[in-house]
């Protein structure tokens, strides 16, 4: 993944001709800039969460422990 800023840059110059390609605002691809998401990629956008885990409890295999399967 990398920022979208630099996406932008690179794919498009600019967020005008990038929202114009794209059919998104340009006010939210700013807004995704100015968070400093990322896109990865598939073009799927990743946005910050403003939460954190302990980096303790991801090693210690909490995340793992979660089951997905049942909904």
């Amino acid at each position: 993944m990398k920022p979208l800023s630099q996406h932008i840059k690179q794919a498009y110059g600019s967020v005008y001709a990038a929202a114009k390609a794209t059919g998104r605002t340009e006010t939210q691809l700013h807004n995704w800039i100015k968070r400093g998401d990322c896109i990865d990629k598939d073009g799927q956008v990743w946005i910050k969460s403003k939460g954190r885990l302990p980096v303790d409890e991801l090693h210690a295999g909490a995340v793992d422990d979660i089951d997905t399967t049942k909904r």
